[in-house]
């Protein structure tokens, strides 16, 4: 998995991109990068989650790990 902050995309992660690597994007933890702009193809990926903070992107990390998609747990 890549845990990356928000407002943050480079050839790392076109390469996860490219190969279906799962990323997990934290809001809380941003960058210089204000203006930057996620595309549809990010947004809609189901390789790609957005967390608020690094204990829901723990959470996810555990449950891809157990087989279970994080979308099936979130109240």
């Amino acid at each position: 998995y890549m845990v990356s902050p928000y407002n943050c995309w480079g050839p790392p992660h076109d390469a996860c991109m490219r190969v279906g690597i799962p990323m997990i994007v934290v809001k809380e933890n941003s960058t210089c990068l204000k203006d930057f702009k996620y595309s549809e193809e990010v947004l809609n990926s189901k390789n790609v989650v957005f967390v608020e903070n690094y204990l829901e992107a723990a959470g996810v990390v555990m449950s891809w790990s157990a087989g279970v998609d994080p979308k099936t747990v979130v109240l």
